[in-house]
């Protein structure tokens, strides 16, 4: 969604390949964060940070681990600071957002667009060092008082993750 698109009720219309779909009605809200997930629908996509420069995808075989942070991948925590037309800056948005990791609150560092994707939000965020561990630790946010729907991440305190 446009970042200057008006909020409240309004018309979409898709075109593809020249030809119009159909309009629908939609409600344009403030914010709406969702996850982005893998192929089976319900593991989000995460990375975790191991050093500066290395961001690995969070897998069974590659978990997370409490206490470190985890960056995730997604859309809809409200207008950038910008015009859409540029690669938006990391800059943290004014928006109240909470993080449960297996229901324990997750310290929030970071809460905006990905550097030069327009339209794409990162959450940066510590996995709680009592977080549950194992292969579907599900994950929710609440974003601007609105709670995504819950994803799953692989978290352990070494090697792959156990169910």
């Amino acid at each position: 969604m446009p970042s200057d698109a008006p909020l409240g009720v309004a018309q979409l219309q898709v075109l593809y390949a020249g030809f119009p779909s159909a309009p629908v009605t939609i409600k344009v809200v403030p914010t709406n964060f969702q996850f982005f997930v893998a192929d089976d629908r319900s593991m989000g996509i995460f990375q975790a940070v191991a050093s500066p420069s290395d961001y690995p995808l969070c897998t069974r075989e590659a978990p997370a681990h409490p206490g470190q942070i985890v960056i995730a991948w997604g859309t809809g925590l409200g207008a950038g600071a910008g015009p859409d037309s540029l690669s938006p800056q990391g800059i943290s948005l004014p928006v109240d957002v909470e993080v449960l990791v297996g229901g324990r609150p997750a310290q929030v560092v970071y809460k905006g667009r990905a550097p030069t994707f327009a339209g794409v939000d990162n959450l940066y965020f510590a996995v709680p060092g009592d977080a549950p561990t194992g292969c579907r630790v599900p994950v929710q946010v609440r974003a601007g008082g609105v709670d995504s729907e819950p994803v799953t991440i692989a978290i352990s305190t070494g090697g792959p993750c156990q169910e």
